[in-house]
């Protein structure tokens, strides 16, 4: 997955959650085999306490291991799922 689908999921994540224009996404890369790769981890930093919290609102509430949230890469690959948790 290139950082341009992560960064698209995440933001419509922030979006549902109407929680975007309070939010800083961070994407990191660490160093393999001399070439850097895209961190598993994506750094979410919300302005304040209510925005965090309805953002936790909207995920705890939307997805769990009954209804996963599935997404896809932008040629239409489903990349993984979230099981909550």
């Amino acid at each position: 997955m290139i950082i341009y689908d992560r960064a698209r999921i995440t933001h419509w994540l922030l979006q549902q959650a109407q929680a975007d224009d309070h939010t800083k996404q961070e994407h990191g890369y660490y160093t393999a085999s001399k070439k850097f790769t895209l961190s598993p981890v994506t750094v979410l930093t919300f302005t304040d306490q209510e925005t965090h919290q309805k953002f936790e609102k909207y995920a705890y509430t939307s997805f769990s291991t009954k209804w996963p949230l599935h997404y896809w890469d932008y040629q239409g690959n489903r990349l993984q799922h979230w099981k909550g948790g």
